[in-house]
Formats: C-alpha cells, structure tokens, sequence
C-alpha cells in the first residue's frame, strides 16, 4: 500500500516490479491526497477482512478489505462519525487500548477510541495547536513534534481517555536547533529530532526528571562597569544612571 499525492496505490507484492510502472490499476481514492496509511489491527468475528488507517487532508478512514476470492473494500470515515475536523498530519496508533492519536494543524491532538473521541489543547498542557509528527516510544509516554518545538507527554488514564500525566516542553530556549519539527525518532531513552535549522539529539531522562525548567545560574551581576554583590534573596535598586547592566550566567545546553 503506498499512499500518494493522488490517491492509495495497491500492489500485490507478487506483482510488484522495480521496472513495469504501470499500476493504475491498482489506483484508489483517486484525487485523494493520501498523507499516512497504518494496519490496524481491529478485532471482528469475521477475520476474512483486514483492516487499515489512512489520512487524507480532512478527514481519518477505516479501510476493511479482502483479497479472496476477489479483492473488495469498504470505507468508514472517523470524521463523519465523531465529527472531529481536520486530521492532516499524522497518526500512530496504540495497540494496548486500540487508541487512535492524531496529529493535526491547529486543532491539537486528537484521542479517538472505537465508539467516541476527545481532543487535547494548549489548554490542556500542550505546546502547541500545530502537531506535525508524532512518537510513540512506550504506552505511557507520547512525544510530539509541533512547530513550537518538542511536547514530552507522559500519559495516564482517567477514566476511558488518556489524559497528562505530565507535560514536558523542549525549544530553541533549551538549546533545540529549531522550534519547526520536521520529524521525531526514539532510541535509547534518547529523541532525534529533525528540525527547520537542523538536528538535535536529545538526551530525555534528565528531562523528564527535572520538576522545573533547566536551571540558570547567575555568577556575576555587573552595572555600570562594577560587579555588585548580594545576598541570596536580596532585591538589588538602581539609580536612574545606572544603566548599563551585565548578567552573566551558566546554563546547561541540550
């Protein structure tokens, strides 16, 4: 299954060749964009039917298909049936629960079980509206690619739906390349990121064990040419002529 810029290609492997092209007539959905196409592993009584997840520009579709005795398929899109919105990004799917997330531009993250759906904000604790990609390291732990930068999620369930647990934000200010995130990896408790200014590699323990920001560490207040000294805690005042100031600090960098 290949999902293109004009529509879902199917190519029986036994007829998959690296030199004949000619597969039109494999073509679905045609004039459909096809952004992803996931197996989906949904449980029925009649396991002649396998199943798939696709994504087009607006919208999510179950695809249920058999090859034999002849290849047929029917369709049941998400978004008519929860009324969801715009599902244009991404998709991954959690097996555990069959938990659906999705990805999308401006509507947050999209929680989708087998008969209902919730959707998570900024308001919620995310970093962002716009998810571009999506990770799922562990059933506990979703990681986000937004164009804000990096939104560690440790999850939890209250209830029926996954909810945060915790909510971890990386960006340029903690030392990522770029806050527009093209793509997400995880490997060894650590993330590659792509992003629009490069890559970063992202070391998450120390992350998610950390109750606040990176620490900043101020070692020397200078104004006007002088180092000034206080004690912990003291509020420092000004003159109005003293106003060329100095901060120098250490701070961890990613």
């Amino acid at each position: 299954w290949f999902g293109t810029s004009s529509g879902m290609l199917r190519v029986p492997l036994n007829q998959f060749s690296h030199t004949d092209y000619h597969y039109q007539q494999y073509y679905l959905f045609k004039g459909q964009r096809i952004n992803k196409i996931i197996s989906y592993p949904w449980v029925y009584p009649d396991s002649s039917y396998s199943y798939l997840l696709y994504q087009t520009l607006d919208k999510l579709v179950r695809l249920r298909y058999r090859e034999k005795p002849s290849f047929n398929f029917q369709t049941s899109s998400y978004s008519d049936k929860h009324g969801n919105g715009v599902f244009n990004n991404d998709l991954i799917f959690r097996e555990k629960d069959q938990t659906i997330f999705v990805a999308t531009k401006g509507n947050g993250l999209q929680i989708i079980l087998k008969d209902s759906s919730i959707t998570l904000s900024e308001k919620d604790g995310l970093l962002s509206n716009t998810i571009n990609v999506l990770c799922l390291p562990n059933d506990s732990l979703l990681i986000l690619g937004t164009n804000k930068g990096i939104n560690v999620l440790e999850l939890k369930n209250t209830n029926k739906y996954p909810s945060i647990a915790k909510s971890y934000f990386i960006t340029t200010a903690d030392g990522l390349k770029g806050n527009e995130i093209n793509d997400i990896s995880y490997q060894n408790q650590h993330i590659i990121a792509t992003t629009n200014m490069g890559v970063s590699f992202i070391n998450l323990p120390p992350i998610t064990k950390m109750k606040d920001r990176f620490p900043i560490y101020i070692t020397d207040f200078i104004v006007n040419g002088k180092r000034m000294t206080h004690k912990a805690g003291e509020c420092i005042y000004l003159k109005y002529n003293e106003n060329n100031i100095q901060i120098i600090f250490n701070a961890i960098d990613l």
